[in-house]
């Protein structure tokens, strides 16, 4: 009985040792980038242009964007963000990039920007992600 309660915490101990490591990996990372930066144009997809602005001096890194008539603040999302994308959340948008940092940001591609919407189908409410731009280089 000793043996299994033994085993039950040294396994809780791991899990929490492994989701410090986890935090402390990403959000090293991320708090390396200690300024803002300036826009970065994107020439994207059927000729259509936006601009992004990576802002590194916050708490975690975020994007800005305009988007359908307003200014939109993405938030870096380090649970899907992997090796190859960066991922930016809002409420409503959603905006995916090629890995980067405060030396490449600029270099980066803008894989898509997506709305993320309702639609209703055969009577049933769905979620629909509206693809606003796609594969946009950077100019």
């Amino acid at each position: 009985m000793k043996n299994h309660q033994f085993f039950k915490t040294l396994t809780g101990i791991a899990l929490v040792l492994a989701a410090v490591q986890v935090q402390a990996q990403t959000s090293g990372r991320k708090a390396s980038r200690a300024k803002p930066s300036t826009a970065v144009q994107y020439r994207c997809d059927n000729g259509r242009r936006v601009s992004v602005s990576y802002l590194f001096g916050e708490a975690t890194l975020k994007a800005r964007v305009r988007l359908h008539g307003a200014t939109r603040i993405l938030d870096w999302d380090a649970h899907e963000t992997d090796k190859e994308i960066e991922i930016f959340n809002s409420k409503d948008y959603q905006l995916v990039t090629d890995q980067f940092d405060i030396k490449t940001y600029r270099k980066a591609g803008l894989r898509q920007i997506t709305r993320q919407t309702r639609a209703k189908v055969n009577g049933k409410w769905l979620p629909v992600a509206e693809i606003l731009y796609r594969n946009c280089t950077p100019r």
